[in-house]
Formats: C-alpha cells, sequence, structure tokens
C-alpha cells in the first residue's frame, strides 16, 4: 500500500487555509528528530507509543462540545458535554508507520463530520499514542 512511501520520514496534513512558516518548522523537527524521545509543552504533544510511532499536533483537551452556531452537534451526536482528547485538524505531523497503522484503523472510525474528534481522537485512543 505504502511502497512507493517507504523512504517518507515526515508527513504532514493541514487545512488549505492553512499557512506553515516551514522557516520556523523545519528547525523544531530536526530537534525532535535528535532528541528522539517525547516531549510536552503547554500547547503540542509530541505522542509515541513506539520508538518511531509518532503524532505531533495542537492537543485540545476537556473542550466544550458546541451545542448552537456553526460547529453545533446534537446531543443525539454526542450525548456528553465535552470532547475528549484530540489533535487539533489545521495541521499535525505524524511518521509514515503512524499513517500506516492510523489508515488500516480508519474504517473503524465512527462517523462524525468533526474530523479534527473523530480522527485523531480515535487514532490517538487506538494506538495509545498520548504519552
Amino acid at each position: 500500500m505504502f511502497l512507493s512511501c517507504l523512504c517518507v520520514r515526515l508527513v504532514m496534513k493541514t487545512d488549505d487555509d492553512a499557512f506553515v512558516n516551514m522557516f520556523s518548522l523545519m528547525p523544531r523537527l530536526h530537534t525532535v528528530a535528535v532528541a528522539g524521545v517525547s516531549s510536552k509543552t503547554s500547547s503540542s504533544t509530541l505522542s509515541t507509543s513506539s520508538s518511531s510511532m509518532l503524532l505531533l499536533c495542537n492537543v485540545w483537551r476537556k473542550v466544550l462540545v458546541g451545542r448552537s452556531g456553526k460547529w453545533r452537534i446534537d446531543k443525539s451526536v454526542w450525548r456528553y458535554d465535552h470532547w475528549p482528547t484530540f489533535c487539533q485538524g489545521i495541521a499535525f505531523i505524524m511518521t509514515m508507520d503512524f499513517v500506516a497503522s492510523a489508515y488500516q484503523t480508519v474504517h473503524r472510525v465512527p462517523r462524525l463530520w468533526l474530523d479534527d474528534v473523530s480522527l485523531t481522537q480515535y487514532w490517538t485512543t487506538l494506538l495509545s499514542a498520548f504519552v
């Protein structure tokens, strides 16, 4: 499946309206690669469930579920008042082994139109990626 991507070390997913400052990002990624360990800051988590499987993202915790407005979710869709921990969907960076594992699990993801919550929360739970 991912045979043509074997030499790729990292994959970045961004929204089409996101700006990425590559001159700032690349030195940070180099630091992560050299360190080879998981680290946490106040706004992001580098998550690992093995020595190489990584998901780097802006982590949202204890976010209230919106019941009105553009992003509203009815109680029949999600009965809880808070979302589980998830990655903000505007951008995240993954290693290829994480991408391959996530791809294998995508058919098990409950259908929810908020992909930030449904995909990344499910992947990180399934893969035990948060440390």
